[in-house]
């Protein structure tokens, strides 16, 4: 998508692309296995909640 060694610079081509420049260089990290479990964690509480407030509404 974006070729640095391009005649248009990289901003130039991000703004022909309609992105910000920062998402060009941008590079996920892997998560960590204590993250995963504790996004699970908060997931499931999140839905537990949600699953117990509908259940409270419909009454």
């Amino acid at each position: 998508m974006i070729d640095p060694t391009a005649k248009l610079s990289v901003s130039r081509q991000a703004i022909v692309l309609g992105i910000s420049r920062g998402s060009v260089y941008y590079r996920p990290r892997p998560v960590s296995e204590a993250d995963l479990k504790l996004m699970h964690r908060i997931d499931k509480l999140h839905m537990e909640r949600c699953l117990q407030a509908h259940e409270t509404s419909r009454n």
